[in-house]
């Protein structure tokens, strides 16, 4: 038995909000955040109209940034195939956390960017239920 605790802390957490800017996510890259966590509304909903939020989640992809989705609501978790702003979001990348709670995504988040960088290895460990994180669909 050994301890592992390989943990990325550069890690930011956006609560988005009406007036939330997508340079927000130019910023971020400039800190050196290795990975963010959106705390979306509803089932998983980014702006992609109006104040379009894509294409700033999208250069953090493009950089190897990952973007994880959770939900600001207390029940139910993240569904991005739910409505058309979860689709369009899942289709530039956003890897969802189905209905694990914030505090448990950004623990987890830290952990699997301690031990990897690559951004389909980064998706498949979101995605694996470790100890009962998950407990709906997906886990």
């Amino acid at each position: 038995l050994a301890l592992d605790d390989r943990l990325e802390p550069n890690v930011f957490v956006l609560k988005l909000t009406p007036g939330v800017r997508a340079e927000i996510f130019t910023s971020l890259l400039q800190m050196g955040y290795r990975g963010v966590v959106l705390e979306a509304f509803g089932l998983g909903g980014i702006p992609h109209l109006g104040r379009n939020l894509l294409p700033g989640i999208g250069k953090l992809l493009a950089e190897q940034i990952p973007v994880v989705a959770t939900t600001q609501c207390l029940y139910d978790g993240v569904d991005l195939s739910v409505y058309d702003v979860g689709v369009k979001a899942l289709e530039t990348g956003l890897i969802p956390t189905f209905d694990m709670v914030t505090e448990a995504v950004i623990t987890k988040f830290m952990w699997v960017l301690g031990h990897t960088r690559d951004l389909g290895k980064v998706r498949e460990m979101m995605g694996k239920n470790y100890c009962g994180e998950i407990r709906g669909p997906g886990g």
